[in-house]
């Protein structure tokens, strides 16, 4: 697999709940909105594009979210998939997700674990 170029997005979350692939938050997660420093990339990672799915001109947006612990990284069971036109390339965004790293959310100066959506989109 090659590595694409692949437009990454950071999306507000503020209590969609139509996006959340979950009916509520876990305890001591936070949307965006409730925070008073939100999530930051730190270290973006491309997901890497299939080649049998890149040689068949298959693409589109994968919309994807986790939650960014207190540590910065995505806790990799809250990893979800919530659009995607292929399987791989889910499975591609989650392993670019779980590389990637984030300054945390701060709450009133205190560390707290953000909900966050990202979306990538492959270009064939």
């Amino acid at each position: 697999m090659r590595k694409a170029a692949v437009t990454i997005s950071m999306l507000i979350v503020v209590g969609a709940r139509a996006l959340a692939a979950q009916d509520s938050l876990p305890a001591n997660v936070y949307y965006e909105s409730q925070v008073t420093h939100a999530v930051v990339v730190t270290r973006r990672v491309e997901p890497a594009y299939p080649d049998s799915l890149r040689g068949a001109r298959i693409g589109g947006r994968v919309l994807a979210q986790w939650v960014v612990d207190t540590t910065g990284m995505a806790e990799r069971r809250t990893v979800r998939i919530l659009k995607t036109p292929h399987a791989a390339l889910g499975g591609a965004v989650r392993d670019a997700a779980l590389a990637m790293r984030f300054r945390p959310a701060d709450l009133d100066g205190k560390k707290v674990r953000q909900l966050v959506q990202m979306g990538f989109r492959f270009n064939p």
